[in-house]
């Protein structure tokens, strides 16, 4: 696993906590937003890779998540519809929009064109979008 996938892996889950953890839990949320944001913040630094693995291990819902995200490169919700069946003929997978924090600590993904994109929840700054996913 590349540490770069990892990096993606925790920005993006960050937009997930609030649907993913207890909703009555908001202190429990937080305090792993803010340890994801903090090692995010130390990407540059060795071991920065392993905390964050750390940190989504040790919650089975983030878990889960992290490890669908880390397998495909993209959010789990984008399979979670059932159903699905490909297509007759050769077709390609649409990425999902992707919007990041200028500071580069939280990404999020638009499923729906409707989705209003949220502000970085560190930063407080409107997130950007970009053109190609970086890894």
């Amino acid at each position: 696993m590349h540490d770069d996938s990892v990096f993606e892996c925790a920005r993006a889950i960050r937009a997930q906590l609030p649907r993913l953890l207890n909703p009555l839990d908001g202190a429990r949320r937080d305090e792993i937003d803010r340890r994801l944001a903090r090692a995010l913040a130390r990407h540059a630094e060795p071991g920065a890779a392993d905390d964050i693995l750390d940190i989504l291990w040790s919650v089975p819902e983030l878990r889960t998540w992290a490890a669908g995200f880390l397998e495909t490169g993209a959010p789990p919700r984008y399979a979670e519809r059932g159903g699905y069946q490909r297509l007759p003929g050769s077709g390609e997978a649409v990425p999902a929009e992707r919007f990041d924090c200028p500071e580069g600590d939280f990404v999020w993904y638009r499923a729906f064109l409707d989705e209003r994109v949220p502000r970085c929840p560190t930063h407080a700054t409107p997130l950007v979008r970009q053109d190609t996913p970086p890894c």
